[in-house]
């Protein structure tokens, strides 16, 4: 019997149709059941069952999964991962010769998922990685904090017991092994900073690919269900009411008020540039009744490219979508807006101007000369300019083909006119946050680079072979040492924290004062004399460098201290 009604199979003209529907009649031949049998045990509608073994229906995903467990119970062994996929790709296959939309958006939900899943690796890896840091960044501090004790402590010991019985250049013990340790812990610091860079590259480059694919896949959604919402608005129309004088435009203002309301909803919720874009262009096909709409935004160089188009129907023979991409110069839309019909703020061309358009990506079809003056002729052409708060063209939103068939009364032009200027406002707004989102991913790497900066420049103060001070030239404590690394301190024989209660002027031997303040007058280098902690002067070479604010504010002045000689 199973085999007879799979000889019986329509044909379907559609060889990876047939293809699908074959194997699973041949999977279902091995379950020896009836077709009422199976419907009642999975618990599904017999004909959905029948149509889905004929190939009049692409079977869902999750009724091969089942269908392939069923076997694996029947016969009692399992369902090899060779035969799951071959079912999937002849699914696929089937799916997207009978329905490209649908291929399309179940493809683009197993790609979000990736991404999806990618995300959350990144941002569990992210966590890690900060959490490793602060870690490594409290043990580097903690080191650093021993050194210093163990540096104050030695230079105690040296001032208490005399200078003539310790050497100024000995270390104190243990003082090695401390450095040691600070520079292993801060190049693992660095390493740790480093892969963590990586990891929230990574992250950014999946959130970027999962907010896309979202926006693709919402797209597509909507695609398969423009002819449920085409049903819907057909049914929510009200009867067409007389037309007004000189008009013979029918009024579906009740099915066009609630959809506007839902559509300018969709504008102020959209959160990215590409999504006010997608919800424009919608909200002309399903808010004001236009079976196609297309939005061309305006680029930095002023010319004009086609950013979103949606249509109540795909056309498979090339429609608006083709057009996405496309560039049309500034200089050829203001031609078109000049002998354009000015209806208020909207810009027609009728069909009877058509040819004087052809270097701008605008659809128009082929068609007869239709029978009234009044109804749409395939070239007619209606655009709607978008203009920011302060008179810059952001776009041009154009619908196409109203579906009542005629040209656009003046009701339907004053909600085109609301709409459009919403629109507007809206990409405005997008803009904005499109623009202040980058301004402060620019802030926080300049920031990043400026921390870096400040960090190599604290390990080459800190750990340079040669003495060195940071001086500020201004405020109340002016050309006191506000700084010093350990290398002085060992050079003069005094603690930091003594050395920052003075300046240059106080350490140089009182014959050396004009030298030094020479040096300091012209920034150039010489040698003098510099008092050490009890035991006389150290002949040193002396360098200024000065560094000066960008805005000429406040100064520093960098010394570079090197010993010559004792004196």
């Amino acid at each position: 019997m199973l085999e007879k009604r799979a000889e019986q199979l329509p044909e379907l003209d559609e060889p990876e149709v047939e293809a699908f529907a074959n194997f699973l009649n041949q999977v279902f031949a091995v379950l020896a059941t009836s077709l009422t049998r199976y419907a009642a045990r999975v618990k599904r509608d017999k004909g959905s069952v029948s149509r889905y073994l004929n190939g009049r229906r692409i079977a869902p995903e999750d009724f091969v999964d089942e269908l392939l467990c069923q076997v694996a119970e029947t016969t009692g062994n399992p369902v090899t991962d060779e035969v799951r996929v071959q079912a999937h790709q002849l699914r696929l296959e089937a799916l997207r010769v009978r329905s490209p939309s649908q291929h399309e958006l179940e493809q683009l939900r197993e790609s979000l998922g990736a991404a999806e899943r990618e995300l959350h690796r990144a941002n569990v890896r992210e966590r890690a990685l900060l959490e490793a840091v602060v870690v490594a960044q409290n043990r580097a501090t903690q080191a650093e904090q021993r050194y210093r004790q163990l540096e104050s402590d030695w230079a105690t010991v040296r001032y208490t017991s005399g200078s003539a019985e310790l050497d100024v250049y000995t270390q104190p013990e243990g003082a090695q092994e401390l450095q040691d340790e600070i520079r292993s812990l801060k190049s693992e610091l660095e390493a740790l900073r480093i892969e963590l860079s990586r990891a929230q590259a990574m992250k950014y480059t999946a959130e970027e690919q999962c907010v896309q694919l979202e926006s693709r896949l919402l797209a597509a959604e909507n695609t398969l269900q423009t002819e449920r919402a085409r049903i819907h608005e057909r049914s929510m129309a009200a009867p067409e009411e007389p037309a007004e004088p000189g008009s013979s435009e029918p009024y579906v203002r009740l099915a066009t008020l609630r959809t506007l309301h839902r559509v300018v909803a969709d504008l102020n919720a959209a959160r990215s540039l590409a999504g006010t874009l997608q919800a424009v262009v919608e909200g002309g096909v399903y808010g004001l009744g236009f079976d196609s709409a297309t939005v061309s935004l305006v680029r930095p160089d002023g010319d004009l490219v086609v950013a979103a188009v949606w249509e109540l129907e795909e056309n498979t023979m090339g429609g608006p979508s083709a057009m996405l991409g496309q560039v049309g110069s500034r200089e050829s839309w203001d031609r078109l807006f000049g002998f354009s019909d000015h209806w208020g703020t909207l810009r027609f061309l009728p069909h009877e101007r058509a040819s004087l358009i052809t270097d701008l990506p605008i659809y128009r079809t082929s068609g007869p000369l239709p029978p009234h003056t009044d109804d749409w002729h395939p070239q007619d052409f209606l655009c709607a300019p978008m203009y920011s708060s302060s008179g810059d063209l952001l776009g041009v939103f154009s619908p196409a083909r109203p579906r009542s068939g005629k040209r656009p009364g003046a009701w339907t032009r004053e909600a085109l006119e609301m709409f459009s200027l919403q629109a507007s406002i809206s990409i405005g707004n997008a803009r904005l946050r499109a623009e202040m989102q980058r301004a402060l991913a620019r802030l926080e790497k300049e920031q990043q680079a400026l921390r870096a900066s400040e960090e190599s420049f604290r390990q080459t103060f800190e750990y340079a072979p040669s003495g060195m001070a940071i001086t500020d030239l201004h405020g109340a404590d002016r050309s006191q040492l506000a700084r010093v690394n350990d290398a002085l301190c060992r050079l003069l024989g005094r603690p930091r924290a003594a050395l920052r209660q003075l300046s240059f002027a106080d350490l140089v031997h009182p014959d050396d004062r004009e030298l030094l303040e020479r040096a300091n007058a012209d920034g150039s280098s010489t040698q003098l004399r510099l008092a050490l902690r009890d035991r006389g002067h150290q002949l040193v070479h002396l360098r200024h460098s000065t560094v000066a604010d960008p805005d000429g504010g406040t100064m520093f002045r960098i010394t570079t201290v090197d010993p010559v000689g004792t004196a």
